[in-house]
């Protein structure tokens, strides 16, 4: 599991690297790079969402979900063990269809 996030947080830090190259190609002023919004459907303990908060600097809003109303309290609490910008968080407990 920990390799899977790392190549995670590798792959969106390279999507957004490259999303920029090609916002700034097209020298428009009215197109801008404002960063990335991020879903994760399957949250469990937000162990990844965490991690996308941390080491994602181009991250600007990540909607964390799970069904399992445990799942979220514990989402909750990681995120404040550690010490994560809440506000670019939004905790939805709902089903991932």
């Amino acid at each position: 599991q920990e390799f899977n996030r790392d190549l995670s947080v590798h792959a969106i830090n390279a999507f957004a690297e490259l999303r920029k190259l090609e916002i700034a190609a097209l020298n428009r002023p009215d197109r801008t790079f404002d960063g990335l919004t991020i879903c994760e459907a399957l949250a469990a303990t937000g162990l990844r969402s965490i991690r996308y908060l941390k080491e994602i600097p181009s991250l600007q809003k990540i909607t964390v979900n799970d069904l399992d109303p445990r799942a979220c309290e514990a989402i909750r609490q990681n995120l404040e063990f550690n010490h994560c910008d809440v506000s670019r968080v939004q905790i939805t407990q709902k089903d991932a269809q």
